[in-house]
């Protein structure tokens, strides 16, 4: 899906006019801005020809629908702008080969059940790569050509290092899914970075708690940190997964579409029947203001609340309360074992990184240069 601009002369200004394969979607993403308006004259969307207007539009759309900006650029290729900004590539146009390329391979990755996220990622990165390369046609591409975008995204666009990686598995899919024999595995991936997860304490995650007073954002974290869901995990559930007679909580395809069942207290459970009674949810378990999933973005926000009203400096993010509930069950004594299941982790080595971060492990070691002191 994609938006075409283009300048009209409309009330006396230049305005930015917005045309689009009819789509009920992106026709209720638009309307969500408030300085876009109707031309029953022109018959399309339009908003302010100003760069800041402009921006906006691209902010909003951004992940939602592709804007191409290609007609209202100025002669020099860059966003009429008061400040300097790099310039940005222009995207290539709908009907070129490598966009029918790309339609093979999202077909290809959803017969392979791939999560509709990773399928959305790998394409944007490949449209991003085509947009600042002009590239039309993936089947023409050489291995110097991939060394060479390879490079410029760590030397000029400075991505990370999971960023570099994901680019390095969608241009593999490409290749596999349009049959171009080419061996990515040539291609050297960055090296890997061992950083330990970032955790609260028991009391920070007390405070987060019992200082939000909505119920419905209090019973999301709460759930979150007292089950270990990864936020897609969360957003995904449905009424009927929470088993109250066993007490557990089925998850559906986590990540690597695998399915699990996690134990879930009495505490939860009373306050999951307190939730349901107040909200009343259709089919989710949390949904969003008219229905539907609810947005993971909107529950980072609950997050960010959170932290703000309890006064927490500390960096932090909903997977964080995933990292703290491992934690915080590994010094209570459960078996790391399982741990892993609860997480659903492939491999016990991705659970131990979880005894690096563990105060009762840690605290346990003496350092040598008490025992010199103790005797001075």
């Amino acid at each position: 899906m994609a938006i075409r601009l283009f300048r009209l002369h409309h009330r006396d200004a230049s305005q930015l006019g917005i045309r689009y394969k009819y789509d009920q979607k992106i026709k209720e993403h638009l309307k969500k801005m408030g300085n876009i308006k109707w031309s029953s004259t022109h018959k399309c969307y339009y908003l302010p020809d100003t760069s800041d207007d402009l921006r906006q539009l691209i902010n909003h759309c951004r992940g939602v629908v592709w804007v191409d900006i290609g007609a209202v650029r100025t002669p020099a290729g860059t966003i009429p702008s008061s400040k300097p900004k790099k310039e940005k590539p222009a995207l290539v146009p709908n009907d070129s080969v490598s966009h029918d390329q790309l339609r093979k391979m999202e077909l290809y990755m959803e017969q392979r059940r791939y999560a509709p996220a990773t399928i959305k990622s790998y394409l944007s990165m490949l449209k991003q790569q085509m947009g600042e390369v002009g590239l039309s046609d993936f089947s023409t591409v050489t291995m110097d050509d991939i060394r060479a975008y390879n490079v410029r995204l760590v030397h000029e666009k400075k991505v990370s290092f999971s960023h570099q990686n994901q680019w390095i598995n969608a241009m593999k899919m490409m290749l596999h899914a349009i049959q171009v024999p080419i061996d990515m595995e040539e291609i050297e991936r960055p090296i890997k970075r061992h950083s330990l997860p970032n955790v609260f304490s028991k009391k920070e995650v007390e405070e987060l708690i019992t200082k939000t007073a909505n119920l419905k954002h209090r019973f999301m974290l709460s759930l979150l940190y007292g089950t270990g869901l990864r936020i897609g995990e969360l957003i995904a559930l449905k009424i009927q997964d929470i088993d109250g007679q066993r007490k557990m909580l089925f998850v559906r395809e986590g990540k690597g579409l695998k399915d699990r069942m996690v134990p879930i207290g009495d505490g939860l459970l009373n306050q999951a029947r307190t939730y349901y009674k107040a909200y009343q949810p259709k089919e989710y378990l949390f949904e969003g203001q008219f229905g539907g999933v609810y947005s993971s973005r909107s529950a980072q926000q609950v997050l960010k609340q959170a932290l703000k009203r309890a006064g927490i400096k500390k960096k932090g993010t909903l997977h964080t309360l995933r990292h703290s509930f491992a934690t915080h069950l590994l010094e209570s004594g459960t078996d790391i074992r399982y741990i892993q299941t609860i997480l659903g982790h492939r491999s016990p080595k991705t659970t131990m990184i979880y005894t690096h971060v563990s105060e009762t492990s840690l605290g346990m070691i003496r350092s040598p240069i008490e025992d010199i002191l103790d005797g001075m």
